[in-house]
């Protein structure tokens, strides 16, 4: 019994080594860095693809209200004005066309950043003589991530409809407890849908071989820790006083330590995952075109 104790903790332990190891900090800076350019572009990707099927007027205002309920409404109106801006300049067809092309290449160029951070903490590394195949897998996969999160979004929205629907109901049925539940309901679908996302990307952006359950169980691991940190997040720095901190740059700010802290965790979760699978005897390879190094 004791000894099973202790493997939660070792696995912890071998985990962190592992992150520290690849030099994080640096990692979740770029992450940062690259994420303020790559963020509208994302956006507006999104919004266009999930407006082939919706009305554009729906799917926007609960776009931002998602991005509100995380980074607070101030930063979240910043937001929205700059791809107001981005879509001012689609003035004629081929102005379009070439802004389209450049928003799939910096939010995928986002996704390239994550991919190499993730197969350094994993010991992998493109195949030499395999560049072009190598990029254009890792373009068309960094594409389908894009997409697939637009269908994790059009998840939420439905598990948000179902929850407002069982709210009203509960309220009528039992109105001392409906509020706690509803509470408790909400952040159980959110801990639902952030795991999905971190699972896609740990099975589905590598260029490696993971098995589901190993992907699942680190997409788990990543999502509740990230689910604590947003909470944490919110409380000292959406409702804290950042504004009289850093002025007019409060909001990019504010997106900045939060984008730099999911990024830690998302690497700590992709730690996670490679030592998961190593003592699970699942371990991660690399794919066909990768190769493993030693670990």
């Amino acid at each position: 019994m004791k000894g099973n104790r202790r493997k939660p903790l070792q696995l912890l332990r071998s985990a962190y080594r592992l992150l520290r190891k690849n030099d994080p900090l640096t990692l979740s800076a770029a992450t940062a860095f690259f994420t303020t350019f790559a963020i509208s572009p994302i956006i507006i990707i999104l919004v266009n693809v999930l407006t082939l099927y919706f009305n554009r007027e729906s799917i926007r205002p609960q776009l931002f209200s998602k991005i509100a309920s995380i980074f607070g409404q101030e930063t979240a109106m910043d937001i929205e004005l700059i791809v107001n801006n981005f879509r001012t300049l689609e003035s004629n067809i081929w102005v379009t066309l070439g802004g389209s092309l450049f928003f799939v290449f910096v939010a995928t160029t986002l996704l390239s950043v994550v991919r190499r951070a993730i197969h350094k903490i994993w010991n992998i590394r493109q195949k030499s003589g395999k560049e072009l195949g190598y990029g254009v897998k890792e373009r068309a996969i960094e594409t389908g991530v894009i997409l697939l999160t637009g269908a994790l979004f059009l998840f939420a929205l439905f598990l948000d409809t179902s929850v407002s629907i069982f709210r009203d109901y509960l309220h009528e049925l039992i109105p001392q407890v409906h509020t706690a539940l509803i509470r408790v309901v909400n952040i159980f679908f959110s801990i639902v849908v952030i795991t999905l996302w971190f699972t896609m990307v740990f099975k589905l952006l590598p260029e490696a071989r993971v098995q589901w359950k190993v992907a699942f169980t680190g997409g788990l691991f990543t999502g509740v820790l990230f689910s604590l940190g947003k909470f944490v997040m919110g409380k000292f720095l959406i409702h804290g006083k950042m504004a009289s901190i850093f002025g007019a740059s409060a909001s990019i700010a504010l997106v900045l330590l939060f984008i730099f802290y999911s990024s830690f965790i998302l690497y700590f979760g992709a730690a996670f995952t490679h030592e998961y699978a190593r003592t699970s005897n699942k371990p991660i390879q690399a794919g066909k075109l990768a190769e493993k190094l030693s670990d």
